[in-house]
Formats: C-alpha cells, structure tokens, sequence
C-alpha cells in the first residue's frame, strides 16, 4: 500500500509548492536553510490541512503532540517565526502536493545543499541491486536528506533502517521526510567514520563526501587497520573512498551486501592500489560498475558504483557510461536502463565481463571497466616497445617564468616544443616559440632527430609524431610529452608512428591510460605495450606510405591557411 502511494505521489507536481516558500522565505531566512524550513512549513500545513480547523492556534497544534517528538522540535524551531506564511497558504495546496513537496522535491539542491543528495534513479539502482528483503536491517552511512531511505521504502515498506548523518541540516530534513510515512528508522547525527555498531546489517548503502582531507582519516585508519588486521603501510595511503567502504564491510553480517558511489580516480590511481589488492585478495568486491558524468547536482563527472560483499572469487566489471537518458542538463536512469545493468550483473556483454584475481593483479589491481572493456586486438608476434627503445625520457619541467626569460623575438637555433604543437601525426611550431640560447642543464630534454613525442595526457585523446630537425638545430620538449628514441636497426620511427595512429595503436593506448577527468600514461605502461614488429623492409615499406600520407595533409594545410589568408584581402582586389 506505501508502495503504490509514495509511487503516485512521484508523479505529483510540487514546483508550486516551491516557488510559492522559496519567495516567502526571502525575508525570513538564508537560502541554504530554504530547504529544511519548507519542509517544516509544509508538513505543518499538511496536518492543519488535514485537522480542516483554520482557527487552531499555533499553541493548539504542537501542544496536541501530533509529531514525534524529536521531530516536533525540528519543527516548533522553523516555523515560529513564519507562522503568518503557513496560514496565508492554507488549502492553496492539496495534501498530495505537500507530501509530494516533502517526500520528493529537491528544487532546492543547488550549490551548497546538492551534496547531500543521491538522485532518485541512482538510489533506485543501488535498491535493485541490494533486493532488500523483509524485515532486513538496512544502514545507510552519510544519509543526507533521506532521498535513499524513501526509495527503499518504495521497494520495501518492511525494511528496518538506520541513517548516520553529520550534517545536521540534512539530518533534519531527513527525519521530517520520513516521519511523514514510515515509524521503524533512526537517524544518528554522527561521523560515518567513526561509527560502530554491534547490530550488523543486511544491507547497507553510502554516497558518501569524495575524497575527504581530515584529522579523522588517521584515527580511521589505525581503527580500521586493528580491525582488519591490515599492515599500517597499506592503509596508509589509502584515499577516504576506500575507508568507507571498509566501515561497511566491518558493519556488514556475513552474508550482507552493500553498494556505494565512489570517485573513479580511486578505482585507478597508484596511492589506493595497495588497499584495492587487500580488497580482492580478500573476496570483498563483488561488482563495479562505470557510472555516466552528470549524475549529480553539485558535479558532472562520471562516477563509480561498487558493490561489495564476501567470499567473491572474481569481479564483475560493467561499463554503464552510456547507458541513460538525457533529462535537461543532466543523465539520469530510465527504467529500461536500471532493468538492463541490473541484468549486466549476470551475463557477459559488449559492456561487461567477469575478471579474475589474476587478471587484477596483472593489471595492479585498476578496478576502472574500460581497462578490461577497451580491450586492444590480438596482435601476432607482438614485441613490448621498450625492446626497440634506445632511450625515453619526460620533457623539461620548465616552469612558465623561466621559460618566458629564454624566449626569443627573433629566429635562433633553438625552439622549444608544447603539446599544442603536436596534432595528426604532425608537428607545427610557432614562430614566436624560438629560445634565447639552450641551457646546459637543459640539453638531455632535446629531442633528436626521428624520435617519437607523445603526449603525457590523453584527453581527449593522445597525441604523438616523429621529429624530424637537422643537427644544427636543438628543440626542447616539455613536461607534457614523452620522447621517446628508437633503436633504428630494429624499427622505422615512422612504421611505429604508423601504429600509433591506426585503429589498433588507438585501441591499445585507451587500454593504457588510466583515468577518465585526465587520462594519462606512464613510462612503465609505455615500455610494456605490445606492438606487431614485422622485419625492416616491411617496416619501411609502411613507413613511406605513411610519410606520404602525413606529407599529402601537411600540404594541404598550408594550401587551406593561404586560401584562408587571401579571404581578408579579397575585396581589394583587383
């Protein structure tokens, strides 16, 4: 019955509600408390409204004991001062709008309020992932304002739940939403990092704070590291993602399960890796799944929703960047989609797999989907490139204002080279890009003549091209290219830029560089790449068709820039 109810009271249109306190606040209070003041302001009109008494005082009404208590006083202290407001709005509403109102609009949740929220698809994810039974207890760490705790509800109206919340905003918020429709749940105004509780749950859920810096981590951490028995040095380092998710394997029974959201950067970067082998090695990742970018209200980056429980030999890994719906400026999951990862979880697919411990630790324990998704083709008598590699170096650290004291007016002999510069296989320096003089101690980032430059980065995607400059000249790379010398007897620079550029260099690098914001690579990852490497000739053979190529667009470039040049003098001539 609370299914179907709070399912209609979805579809409800409550922006009325909104607009019509967000203007009645504006002389009552700051913006960042419109939300939790509305909130007490509509379920006070909600129960005037339904006592259909217009003449009940203010006295009357919260002296009649119809709220909770702690929930009473939440309200008491919001609505004394705007009492006039709630009159003036009586049976302007219907009850359905107001409930609608408390229970679901988060019109609110912009700048500083938006993160506490999980939105209503993701936390509808994560219940379908859980299968919530009857009766089951449910934790939830860093709660917010309840928006989890209501879809459960719509799942299961039979689950016992326990919220954990530090912002005691949104703690109160929360508390009021689910005084309105349901009596079994606590919510606890208190550190998830520091919390503890010897009722173990069946289930938990947490979208909490990314990568937080606070005094707190260190005591987290030797708790957590006497808990697990873990070395000091492992926990160390590990970011805040990780150790919440600790907490709610040490708060989880043995046959509980439970999701959380966490920064992607944590599924990949060297710092967490340590912790991330503890987490396999140990059987307590059950799936990872790559969410899509604007998800949430206060970030547009894509996500990573893990599920975790005990004793899993393998890991499911899913790959659900695409799979959404575009609702104004943002993504959010349909239906269909929910129904669709959900099912990922059981089956290969084109977006998802199963990877073993093995395979995880071949590739240092990177939990990121499209490492193993992205997968690079097969190739036949492959070399790894550090094989045919005479030397590779990271370009110059030069810093901006050093650089800029080198800088030239006129033509020197010695340039210095930017990422910018690189573009298709091709190198393009500006004229206003000549150095004074080169120093000494800046001569080993040179780069001699038929080395390969590639970027560091690789977003959008990576860039790299063969070098070519007489004796006479020096060219300084920078910090954002690797340079990368070959041993000519055993490869042609260009063959190996040919790969690079076709459709299965392309592949390999995606496989390489880690990280969505900012992809990027590392010399180890280069030097491990596996490259087909047929004899010379044939080397040479490619080399030259594709120098032909690269010849064929550098002319044509120059050909667009003076036809481009000539359109601005076009009228004067003759």
């Amino acid at each position: 019955m609370l299914k179907k109810h709070l399912e209609n009271l979805k579809r409800v249109d409550s922006g009325a509600v909104a607009y019509t306190f967000a203007n009645a606040l504006k002389d009552y209070a700051e913006s960042i408390y419109f939300h939790e003041k509305s909130v007490a302001m509509a379920i006070t009109l909600l129960k005037l409204q339904e006592l259909n008494n217009p003449f009940i005082s203010k006295e009357e009404l919260f002296g009649s004991s119809i709220f909770e208590g702690d929930v009473q006083e939440i309200i008491i202290k919001h609505v004394d001062d705007v009492w006039g407001v709630i009159t003036d709005n009586l049976f302007k509403f219907t009850n359905e709008q107001l409930k609608a109102f408390v229970l679901f609009n988060n019109s609110f949740d912009k700048g500083k309020g938006g993160e506490v929220s999980t939105p209503d698809s993701v936390s509808k994810l994560a219940c379908e992932i859980l299968k919530i039974g009857d009766n089951e207890r449910l934790i939830e760490l860093c709660s917010g304002k309840g928006g989890f705790a209501i879809q459960c509800l719509i799942s299961n109206s039979n689950v016992i739940y326990e919220g954990i919340e530090l912002n005691f905003v949104a703690r109160e918020i929360a508390l009021m939403r689910l005084s309105l429709i349901y009596d079994d749940f606590e919510i606890v105004l208190g550190n998830a990092l520091d919390y503890n509780s010897d009722n173990k749950a069946d289930k938990l859920f947490s979208n909490y704070p990314f990568m937080i810096k606070t005094p707190m981590l260190s005591i987290c951490k030797v708790k957590l590291a006497n808990a697990f028995n873990i070395p000091i040095e492992i926990i160390q380092r590990a970011s805040s993602d990780w150790l919440f998710n600790l907490i709610m394997i040490e708060q989880m029974k043995e046959t509980g399960k439970a999701v959380a959201i966490m920064t992607n950067g944590s599924t990949w970067n060297n710092h967490d890796k340590n912790i991330r082998k503890f987490f396999v090695d140990n059987g307590f990742i059950e799936a990872v799944i790559s969410l899509p970018p604007k998800l949430f209200a206060d970030t547009s980056i894509p996500t990573t929703m893990i599920v975790l429980s005990r004793n899993n030999k393998s890991i499911r890994m899913i790959d659900a960047t695409d799979i959404c719906v575009s609702v104004r400026r943002n993504n959010e999951f349909a239906e269909a989609d929910i129904k669709k990862i959900v099912e990922l979880l059981d089956c290969d697919s084109e977006v998802s797999l199963r990877i073993s411990k093995e395979e995880l630790a071949d590739n240092e324990y990177i939990l990121y989907a499209s490492r193993y998704l992205n997968k690079s083709p097969e190739i036949e008598n492959g070399v790894e490139l550090e094989t045919i590699i005479k030397n590779i170096t990271r370009g110059s650290q030069l810093k901006a204002t050093e650089l800029d004291e080198l800088k030239s007016d006129s033509i020197t002999p010695y340039q210095y080279l930017m990422l910018a510069n690189v573009d298709k296989g091709i190198i393009d320096i500006g004229e206003d890009q000549y150095l004074t003089t080169m120093p000494k101690r800046l001569e080993k980032y040179c780069v001699k003549n038929n080395s390969i430059v590639l970027s560091k980065i690789g977003v959008p995607n990576f860039k790299s091209a063969v070098v070519n400059i007489s004796d006479d000249r020096k060219l300084l790379a920078n910090g954002n290219l690797f340079v990368i010398e070959l041993d000519e007897t055993k490869a042609d620079p260009y063959y190996i830029q040919a790969y690079f550029s076709s459709e299965a260099g392309i592949a390999a690098f995606k496989n390489i560089y880690a990280g969505v914001a900012l992809a990027t690579i590392s010399l180890d990852k280069i030097k491990k790449m596996i490259i087909p490497l047929p004899d010379l000739d044939e080397q040479k053979k490619i080399a030259e068709r594709y120098k032909a190529c690269i010849d064929e667009i550098a002319h044509l470039k120059r050909r667009l820039n003076e036809i481009t040049n000539k359109l601005v003098d076009i009228l004067n001539e003759p």
